[in-house]
C-alpha cells in the first residue's frame, strides 16, 4: 500500500469517531470573542457602539444557553404572589402556560417561543420568554431565573423578575408530543 493511502484510510477511520451520535446537535456554543477583540480595539465614539455589539453577542448567547436549559421542559411550582404555574416550553416552539389564582385558572399556548434579556451566567441568570424579540409587542412576556440547581418563575418588569417563586423543571418531551 501506498503511504498516501494510508493517510486516506486513517482519515477516514478516525472521522467517523468526531462524528457525534445520532439525534445530537454539533452545533457549536456561540463565541462573542470577535466583538470582545472589537470592543478592547474600539476607540473614541466608536467604543459605544463596539459595547453594545458585544453586550448584545453575549445576551445572545446567554438566551441560546437558556432556551437549552427550558426545552421540553415543564415547570410546576407556585409563584413569589402564590399563584400556582404548570407551564411546558417545546422543542417545535409551542408552548403550553396554566396559571391558577385566586382569579381562577388562566391557559395560554402559542406556536413561538424566544428568550429574550438574558442576564447572568449559565448557571445563575434572569431571562424573558416573549413570542417575539420585540420588546414592545403584548402577548407573552414572563419572567423565568436560575439560581444553581434552582429554576423559578416570576412577572416580568421590563426586563426584571420580579415575585419570584420556585418552581421544579422535569423533562415532558411526552406533552410536547400531545401539543
Amino acid at each position: 500500500m501506498r503511504p498516501h493511502r494510508i493517510g486516506t484510510l486513517l482519515l477516514i477511520a478516525t472521522a467517523g469517531l468526531a462524528l457525534p451520535p445520532a439525534g445530537v446537535s454539533a452545533a457549536a456554543k456561540p463565541s462573542c470573542s470577535a466583538q470582545k477583540k472589537a470592543l478592547k480595539q474600539a476607540k473614541g465614539d466608536r467604543k459605544a457602539g463596539a459595547r453594545k455589539r458585544y453586550i448584545a453577542c453575549v445576551e445572545k448567547a446567554l438566551g441560546a444557553q437558556v432556551k437549552s436549559q427550558l426545552t421540553d421542559q415543564r415547570l410546576v411550582g407556585r409563584r413569589g404572589d402564590g399563584q400556582y404555574v404548570d407551564w411546558l416550553f417545546c422543542r417545535s416552539g409551542k408552548y403550553r402556560l396554566e396559571t391558577t389564582g385566586n382569579g381562577g385558572r388562566g391557559i395560554s399556548s402559542g406556536t413561538r417561543w424566544v428568550v429574550t434579556q438574558a442576564k447572568g451566567s449559565a448557571t445563575q441568570w434572569t431571562a424573558v420568554i416573549r413570542e417575539t424579540t420585540n420588546l414592545r409587542a403584548s402577548g407573552l412576556s414572563i419572567g423565568v431565573a436560575r439560581k444553581g440547581a434552582q429554576y423559578s418563575v416570576g412577572i416580568d418588569r421590563g426586563g426584571d423578575v420580579t415575585l419570584p417563586g420556585p418552581v421544579t423543571r422535569t423533562r415532558d418531551a411526552a406533552g410536547c408530543a400531545a401539543l
